[in-house]
């Protein structure tokens, strides 16, 4: 199955797929992605992961409130700063990776301290937003530590 996302792309494909804030649209016509506002991230987040869900019918979901078509609330158009103090993550593997990721992009200001011994492995880099090939030490290289003391 073929997928495009955005409103600018081939007209001859099944599925669609688009973001606004907090929603993603699954359709059968292009649809708009995004409107550069910082919490387009939510709503591309939950495209990924639509694309996969989803498969008879075009529907709208909010990563906002969860709810769908015409109750799917797109929130706030950006994302206010995440503060919830300091941070102990103890291990640095791929959920933490993730927690690390959307921390990120949604504007964390938390001191966070990342405690984890072991090197990045190359299969690391299929299931951590954060850690690259090149992290594992591939092709010829030694794998980097997963955090810093």
């Amino acid at each position: 199955m073929l997928v495009a996302v955005g409103a600018r792309c081939r007209d001859d494909l099944a599925w669609y797929l688009g973001f606004d804030r907090s929603n993603t649209r699954l359709h059968t016509e292009p649809c708009r992605a995004g409107n550069d506002a910082s919490a387009d991230v939510r709503g591309a987040g939950l495209a990924a992961k639509a694309a996969l869900r989803f498969e008879t019918a075009p529907t709208i979901l909010s990563a906002w409130n969860f709810g769908t078509s015409a109750d799917a609330d797109p929130g706030p158009a950006e994302n206010p700063p995440i503060d919830i103090g300091r941070g102990l993550m103890v291990g640095a593997g791929a959920v933490a990776a993730a927690a690390v990721y959307w921390l990120m992009q949604w504007g964390s200001s938390s001191p966070w301290t990342i405690i984890d011994h072991d090197r990045v492995a190359l299969h690391n880099t299929n299931r951590g937003l954060l850690f690259f090939p090149n992290d594992a030490g591939w092709p010829n290289a030694l794998p980097s530590p997963r955090s810093h003391a």
